[in-house]
């Protein structure tokens, strides 16, 4: 598993996921098999690229609305049928939870924000848009 961070990277009018490991430059790795670097404590627009086992992917977007918010990030994965999720708990004045299934990696230009090009719509920023 490789947990993957960058404070605004991520573009809301790219064509495809597939521009998302075009700009691994610009990510701090975090977490690589252990503890890597630390994050960047920044407020704004916080990207996270997941990777499991180079197979599957997701990646989302933590708005944090100010640098002086501190926060306790969780990151859990697990088999379910024949997919793998990831479950993201984060704590502090900026919360996320969810649970989403990561994506087949080869099939990464069939996707944005997380979500078939076909059905995306109206998806203009991650995860973040979709109410559970």
């Amino acid at each position: 598993m490789k947990i993957e961070f960058g404070n605004g990277v991520n573009s809301i009018n790219r064509t495809t996921d597939a521009e998302l490991f075009s700009r691994r430059e610009k990510y701090i790795i975090l977490y690589d098999g252990k503890i890597k670097d630390k994050m960047m404590n920044e407020y704004g627009e916080n990207d996270f690229l997941i990777t499991y086992d180079d197979k599957y992917y997701f990646s989302f977007r933590q708005f944090k609305l100010n640098r002086r918010h501190q926060h306790d990030y969780k990151f859990h994965f697990y088999p379910k049928g024949d997919k793998i999720y990831i479950a993201v708990d984060i704590k502090g004045q900026d919360a996320m939870k969810f649970k989403r299934p990561m994506i087949d990696i080869k099939l990464v230009d069939k996707y944005i924000c997380n979500t078939p090009i076909d059905s995306a719509g109206g998806i203009y920023n991650m995860i973040e848009l979709e109410k559970e």
